[in-house]
């Protein structure tokens, strides 16, 4: 895929691989649209969206948009993010 995608939001520099990540889902792997948001002790240190609404790309995904509830699969994900800021790592 040649077009670059929209990614808009902000990202703490010591996690700046979790922003190549996102940003590589829609480049390699063909995402059409997401938001991520991490929440450390009460700081967010992630809160990243972009791409698009449907796979028509008629409509940017910004930090309003609500997922579909078929991308709940990426529940998985979530856990094991949120397990490996659990311990630290």
């Amino acid at each position: 895929m040649s077009e670059t995608i929209p990614v808009s939001g902000t990202c703490h520099e010591q996690f700046a691989q979790v922003e190549t990540a996102f940003r590589s889902n829609f480049a390699e792997r063909g995402e059409i649209g997401a938001r991520v948001s991490v929440i450390r002790e009460g700081e967010v240190i992630v809160d990243l969206c972009g791409g698009h609404t449907s796979e028509a790309r008629d409509q940017p995904w910004d930090s309003g948009t609500l997922p579909k509830l078929g991308s709940s699969p990426c529940f998985g994900v979530q856990k094991c993010l949120l397990h490996c800021f659990a311990i630290g790592a």
